[in-house]
């Protein structure tokens, strides 16, 4: 129903999505998490969701100021997203991340990247933000890594997808550094957002060695002005402009829709726009690079990535300035020289 809306999956300034899908639409063996304000139920993506053996969503909730946390405890093995309350601030940032990613093809909404991945939600997110001691508990338990007093994670992942990051300048050195080469190491590639205060720099954590960081393109192919750029972008990725200045504009035509929650508490669907939204147009094609090549390296994705991307307009400002990485992703082109791999 909505498909006519996303018009970053084709057309001039699209990542060549129609084309791509006929290479893969994703492997239920791959999972994705999706490190963010949690998640909720949605006819659209429930299908994609990690699952207990009672059904219920399988993941984890690190958010460990209760303030911010807004379900009354603290750490816990629900990775519900607790925004729709006008009193503490709606949010369901994860749950439109996650439908980019994989929404169900399903001719009733909107058509996800990687529809037949797993996502596993991972709340490291409240409704004031989060903190960087608990991302990177996240990021950890994500990746294998034992956290004390926690259950190991049971779904192994191929893709980190962070659509989030410091508004602040943080450097990615020490032991932060050593969070993101560990998962690499791993075999995961992790993707994430630039950031979106129009600066010339990439927000912690896409300012970390061997991260994917995407910058935000919009409709006519600029980057967005939101979107900070700079050194060790690798590529950028629509994720929309309606308003300059704002991320919170629902009747442009100009954003990015996926799955959301309204105020009543019932499933929806909403344009957005964001490197927030970018980010998980690339963690989808990377979990079809994964589903076609499982042993795929994030070096070779992040290679295969850079050679396969839509050149910049000459008079765009990615191609002036600089700062966008390679180009746009190219969703077909990436399939089909991962589908080349011997």
């Amino acid at each position: 129903m909505y498909f006519p809306l996303q018009w970053y999956l084709n057309g001039e300034n699209g990542i060549s999505m129609p084309t791509a899908w006929r290479y893969s639409k994703g492997d239920g063996d791959k999972v994705v998490a999706v490190i963010d304000t949690g998640i909720r139920s949605h006819q659209q993506i429930d299908k994609a969701l990690t699952r207990n053996d009672d059904g219920s969503i399988y993941g984890y909730d690190f958010v460990s100021e209760l303030a911010s946390a807004a379900d009354g405890d603290g750490e816990d093995a629900d990775p519900n997203d607790e925004g729709g309350d006008s009193s503490i601030g709606n949010s369901f940032h994860g749950t439109h991340v996650a439908g980019i990613i994989a929404a169900e093809h399903d001719f009733l909404g909107t058509a996800g990247i990687a529809p037949n991945v797993k996502l596993l939600p991972i709340r490291a997110l409240g409704k004031e933000g989060g903190t960087i001691s608990d991302l990177v508990k996240a990021v950890n338990w994500a990746a294998g890594v034992k956290i004390s007093g926690v259950p190991r994670n049971r779904y192994p992942v191929s893709v980190i997808n962070l659509s989030l990051g410091a508004k602040e300048v943080v450097a990615c050195t020490g032991g932060y550094a050593s969070i993101f080469d560990s998962a690499i190491a791993k075999g995961i590639t992790v993707i994430v957002a630039a950031g979106n205060e129009g600066r010339a720099s990439l927000s912690f954590p896409g300012n970390c060695n061997g991260v994917i960081s995407v910058v935000a393109t919009q409709a006519l192919g600029d980057r967005a002005a939101y979107s900070n750029y700079g050194e060790g972008a690798l590529l950028s990725a629509p994720g929309g402009e309606f308003n300059i200045g704002s991320t919170e504009a629902p009747d442009s035509l100009g954003g990015i829709i996926s799955s959301w929650v309204d105020d009543s508490n019932s499933p929806s669907y909403r344009l957005s726009e964001g490197t927030s939204m970018a980010t998980p147009v690339v963690s989808g094609i990377v979990a079809l690079m994964y589903s076609m090549q499982p042993n795929i390296t994030p070096a070779r994705v992040r290679a295969i990535l850079k050679k396969s991307v839509s050149p910049f307009a000459p008079t765009s400002n990615c191609a002036i300035l600089g700062g966008c990485g390679a180009g746009i992703v190219n969703a077909q082109l990436a399939l089909a020289r991962t589908s080349a791999l011997k």
